[in-house]
């Protein structure tokens, strides 16, 4: 298995794609499932079965570490964001892992 919501972490060389939430402000399900599909090459070229990616947690937290591999704040475009890029990685015969759900929010 490895890291992977915006490429292969720890593997080699790999593509380093944009972050997350920067690709999810687009929109666009099409443009996520191309991602999710590209990445999917390279990790069946590693030898590798399960990517954990994508992160689902909702941004609610400015101060959070990993903001920028979260789809952002809108349960909905989160939702949409994350179903296309396990299409794109799952569609190729590798397993996608939702990483990263919180359901705490802080006050």
């Amino acid at each position: 298995m490895a890291d992977g919501p915006m490429g292969v972490k720890g593997h080699g060389k790999a593509t380093a794609f944009p972050a997350s939430i920067c690709m999810a402000a687009s929109w666009n399900t099409d443009l996520i499932q191309t991602v999710g599909n590209a990445i999917v090459k390279e990790v069946k070229s590693k030898g590798i079965g399960v990517l954990l990616a994508p992160e689902v947690n909702i941004y609610r937290v400015p101060h959070c570490g990993r903001n920028f591999e979260y789809y952002g704040e809108d349960p909905f475009l989160v939702s949409e964001m994350a179903v296309s890029f396990i299409e794109g990685v799952q569609n190729s015969g590798v397993m996608a892992t939702v990483k990263h759900l919180n359901l705490l929010t802080h006050l």
